[in-house]
């Protein structure tokens, strides 16, 4: 039976790798494991009860639902603006200067490939214009897009509190420290490569591309809208609280009204886009945690889960190599980084006790593995978008961000594991 619920993994990762819609692929394998083990009804139990989580579903949906009200009254373009105008103080400083924005603007801005085309479209031309190849601003951008490690929106932060039984700011501080070192060792690999092939500088565009930091003057006041919740949930964090407690719901909601009251919007239609948002986020993140959880179920009823934890019980390198390198090639095969990461931390994670790990340590490891194989896969839609900013393929974009993430994949594993 072990061996049947093998292969059906294996066909689960192939067709993944084949572009299926993942949330498919892990309901059937989750539901065909369950038929294996003779127990149908544990995948539709597990489908019912992450369907109505009481605490992921009001959290993720009001963090979607916060970025639809930034849209519309387009306070993330005057963030993106705001940040983009301050990188234009000096060319050393420039690629730096344009990670950091990008790595900021992803934490604010829940798409990868949103927060590539809303940074791109603004600094890959800024960077060109000062004789940066366009390649390598194109990668500079889509290789910093995942600042949402500390989002305390995220749905893995949230998970991995969830399973912690710990607070989400708790899981962030946890794997703060990594992430930091890891975006500077990533941003050392980025400018020491354009420096090594000669892309630093010397570039003409063929299109005379000039500076455009835009359509639109941006406006402090709006420009900090899309971090506001941010802020709220940190000050009032158990670790800083400067104000009494808000929840990540009541901090997008507080996020909601101060840019109905900013922007001077009209209520029905910021209450319209509020909503929206929240449907999208049952339709492109929940489902996919609906789907990990049926997934996971499958698993456990057919004995895989605690075969696995067995033989992590025994060798602790199994454990720290599965919980860097599984999600990593997933994403880096799938080209998401969502799938994999979320597959094993609705299965192995909960169970890192028992192989002499932490919760929150395999948690995150999978978390920022997973978003650094995404950022090195040429079928990501954030390295597409990025290819296409450059006017090149993705596979010239992979070639630049690819050291670096290898880099940062075995730094995470060496001080999250170890």
């Amino acid at each position: 039976m072990l061996y049947l619920a093998g292969v059906i993994i294996i066909g689960a990762v192939y067709f993944i790798i084949k572009k299926y819609d993942s949330r498919m692929v892990l309901i059937v394998a989750g539901v065909l494991m369950a038929l294996l083990a003779g127990k149908p009804s544990v995948a539709f139990d597990a489908f019912v009860a992450w369907a109505a989580h009481k605490s992921l579903v009001p959290i993720l949906c009001t963090v979607v639902g916060f970025t639809y009200v930034t849209a519309y009254t387009k306070c993330d373009e005057h963030f993106i603006n705001l940040m983009s105008g301050c990188a234009s103080k000096g060319k050393h400083f420039l690629i730096p200067s344009a990670m950091i924005i990008a790595f900021i603007a992803s934490l604010a801005l829940p798409s990868a490939a949103g927060a590539t085309a809303a940074c791109g479209a603004l600094l890959v031309p800024l960077l060109t214009s000062t004789g940066i190849h366009p390649i390598i601003a194109a990668a500079a951008i889509f290789g910093s897009t995942w600042g949402d490690i500390f989002s305390p929106g995220s749905s893995h932060n949230v998970l991995i509190a969830q399973l912690a039984k710990t607070d989400v700011m708790s899981v962030i501080y946890g794997h703060a420290l990594v992430g930091l070192i890891c975006f500077a060792c990533f941003i050392a690999s980025i400018v020491a490569i354009a420096i090594f092939t000669g892309r630093y500088s010397g570039y003409k565009s063929e299109l005379n591309e000039k500076i455009a930091v835009d359509k639109i003057k941006a406006n402090p006041i709006k420009a900090v809208m899309p971090l506001l919740p941010i802020i709220l949930i940190l000050l009032s964090s158990e670790q800083v609280g400067i104000i009494p407690y808000i929840s990540v719901p009541q901090a997008m909601i507080y996020g909601v009204i101060l840019c109905l009251i900013v922007c001077r919007a009209n209520p029905g239609d910021i209450t319209k886009e509020f909503f929206k948002g929240m449907g999208n986020a049952y339709t492109s993140i929940i489902s996919i945690l609906i789907a990990a959880g049926v997934f996971a179920a499958g698993m456990n009823a057919v004995g895989l889960t605690s075969s696995l934890i067995e033989a992590m019980k025994h060798t602790q390198a199994i454990a720290r190599l599965g919980a860097t390198f599984g999600p990593f090639f997933v994403a880096l095969l799938s080209g998401s980084g969502i799938a994999g990461t979320m597959a094993f931390n609705t299965t192995i994670t909960p169970h890192a006790a028992d192989f002499g790990l932490g919760i929150s340590q395999v948690g995150s490891t999978a978390f920022l593995t997973g978003g650094f194989g995404r950022s090195m896969s040429p079928l990501a839609a954030a390295a597409i978008v990025a290819a296409g900013l450059a006017k090149t393929n993705p596979i010239e974009i992979i070639k630049v961000t690819a050291p670096g993430m290898i880099i940062v994949t075995l730094i995470t594993m060496c001080m999250l594991l170890y």
